[in-house]
């Protein structure tokens, strides 16, 4: 199981802050739907998973949130598939879905 990750018995939740540093492995332009894009568990998530619907708000060190979903490099199916060369979760805090890089959490 990926650090974070849920199971179907526990909800897990990660802190934003990792080896790398939040602000290197926040992944905010993957909400676009550029075809380089990953695939989204939902357009709902998407649509509330990047910059460009966060207006103000900015995700931050040290915020708490709910792993709901992970895309992994190279994984079979595509709608877990990263694209770049690292596991990436998606971290819902509050309203707000944010992409990191699964050492962007502890």
């Amino acid at each position: 199981m990926i650090k974070g990750e849920s199971d179907s018995s526990s909800i897990n939740s990660v802190l934003v802050g990792g080896d790398e540093g939040s602000k290197s492995v926040i992944y905010d332009c993957l909400n676009l739907g550029r075809r380089i894009d990953v695939l989204w568990p939902s357009e709902e998530m998407r649509l509330s998973g990047g910059r460009s619907s966060w207006r103000e708000w900015c995700p931050q060190e040290g915020m708490v949130g709910i792993v709901r979903h992970y895309w992994q490099p190279n994984h079979p199916d595509s709608k877990f598939r990263s694209n770049v060369n690292r596991t990436l979760l998606l971290i819902q805090i509050g309203e707000h879905y944010v992409p990191v890089g699964q050492n962007g959490v502890n």
